[in-house]
């Protein structure tokens, strides 16, 4: 199509072109006939300018040179060269590399020069009009294939930017599962650690006490489902897989308290009635309040904010407020975004941050805890 285009246009300019110098040739003395034949002759070649950008147009030139060896005056006597000889310069500039293009039109000006000056009635005027009519064409054609170029360096400079700002989010993104997967380990084994003391403890008592070696049994399986659904998420990370004590929700408090000690006012809100937690959704949340609340610290000026975390029936959900004031550079808050989705992402859960409509931020997360357990 968008060749079809530019066939569209070459064979418009020229015919636009043509139209006018045959009009010169009708309206001037002389042999019209010839001239015209002449002037349709000097501009066939420029129909393919693009395809050969040098001989086309040195063609279309060497036609209007010639005119004085068919007829008895030149094409330039009536001024019907001059569209040709535009289109002719335009076209020498606009579609030539830089050393064909000054050859292009050293050889065009000599040839101009020798065609017009044998004429008795060419004067000074004469040269420079015919002069500028010739260069200054080629010169908006060497400046038309400039920009063009310009334009071309900054849309592969875009897309080259592009691919670095991928290649950085993809990093960041696996340096995060990294860190996700060695914690989600830490989890684990120490989930491992306590069901082998139980099973320890329950062989010890299962001839003494039965009911209570049951009872540890008990605990050893719970322990054990848990465990499993926690390794079953280690596929997740280790396709794409940084470093933190085991923390929990229940301590959302402590962070709270660190917070404000660190100049930030926060209020804290919980609802619903508070349970444990699977240990990696647990670290997940825990992460996710402390994240946010670094991410206020850092990036929002004369900020304060709330942290409401919500235990509900089937789902936990967590919602991390500021009023303050974030330019767009440091809205994202780094890579801690792409930590928190992640997270948030591995327990199914779903994940919202950005500006609130009356002014400042938030996070609203929502974890499933009946997934979370099976």
């Amino acid at each position: 199509m968008r060749v079809g285009n530019s066939w569209s246009r070459d064979v418009a300019v020229v015919m636009v072109a043509a139209a006018v110098a045959e009009l010169e040739v009708w309206l001037s003395s002389g042999p019209r006939s010839a001239l015209a034949v002449l002037v349709a002759l000097a501009s066939l070649p420029l129909l393919v300018r693009r395809r050969f950008p040098f001989a086309a147009p040195m063609l279309g030139a060497a036609v209007v040179a010639a005119s004085p060896l068919f007829v008895r005056q030149t094409l330039f006597d009536g001024g019907a060269a001059i569209p040709v000889i535009l289109v002719a310069g335009w076209s020498l500039g606009r579609w030539n590399d830089h050393p064909r293009a000054w050859a292009g039109l050293g050889i065009l000006y000599v040839g101009f020069l020798a065609v017009i000056l044998p004429a008795a009635k060419t004067g000074l005027g004469d040269v420079v009009y015919g002069s500028m009519e010739l260069v200054a064409p080629w010169f908006a054609g060497r400046a038309m294939r400039a920009r063009e170029a310009q334009l071309e360096t900054l849309e592969l400079r875009a897309v080259q930017l592009e691919g670095e700002r991928e290649q950085r989010r993809r990093a960041a993104l696996a340096e995060e599962r990294l860190r996700l997967a060695r914690e989600l380990h830490d989890v684990t084994a120490h989930s491992i650690s306590v069901m082998t003391v139980q099973a320890g403890g329950a062989r010890l008592l299962l001839r003494q006490d039965p009911a209570r070696a049951e009872e540890a049994l008990r605990r050893v399986e719970e322990t054990g489902r848990r465990t499993l659904a926690e390794i079953r998420r280690l596929p997740d990370l280790v396709g794409g897989t940084a470093n933190g004590s085991s923390s929990s929700l229940a301590a959302v408090s402590s962070l709270v308290n660190e917070m404000r000690d660190a100049g930030l006012r926060v209020e804290l809100g919980v609802e619903g009635a508070v349970r444990p937690l699977p240990a990696g959704l647990d670290l997940a949340a825990f992460r996710v309040v402390q994240e946010a609340l670094t991410n206020t610290l850092k990036h929002a000026r004369s900020a304060s904010a709330s942290v409401h975390v919500h235990y509900a029936a089937d789902e936990l959900l967590l919602e991390i407020d500021d009023d303050g004031t974030r330019t767009d550079a440091t809205e994202g808050g780094g890579h801690g975004l792409v930590g928190m989705r992640e997270r948030v992402g591995i327990y199914g859960g779903a994940f919202e941050a950005g500006r609130r409509p009356d002014g400042g931020y938030r996070v609203r997360v929502r974890l499933p805890l009946e997934r979370a357990v099976g």
